[in-house]
């Protein structure tokens, strides 16, 4: 756990961490537990800061909204457990470096 106060650099030294511990060899395909509210912007700095890596995120699809007064916004909703089954196989199969799941209800187990 990173428990820095806000704006001084958690994500950046979490990814950090990440990157080292599979440099070194004791995490393979870690999976990073997010707020909801956050899930995309944690899969944007990876994307940004280990360009090498293979992201998933488990629990959400990124989508542009294609109608209305909101047309072109970028939203997320909660994957079907179908994909969420799909995702999980695919990074199972070593498909993906790293995965983040939001912490949502719908994930929780029943």
């Amino acid at each position: 756990m990173v428990a820095f106060d806000v704006g001084v650099g958690k994500t950046y030294t979490a990814l950090g961490i990440i990157a080292r511990a599979r440099q070194e060899g004791w995490v393979h395909r870690p999976v990073i537990l997010v707020p909801s509210t956050v899930v995309w912007k944690w899969h944007d700095d990876v994307r940004c800061c280990l360009p090498d890596y293979r992201v998933a995120v488990i629990g959400s699809n990124r989508k542009r909204i294609r109608q209305g007064p909101r047309e072109g916004v970028i939203t997320s909703e909660v994957d079907t457990a179908a994909e969420r089954a799909q995702k999980w196989t695919a990074f199972q199969a070593g498909l993906f470096d790293v995965v983040i799941c939001p912490m949502t209800r719908s994930l929780r187990p029943s």
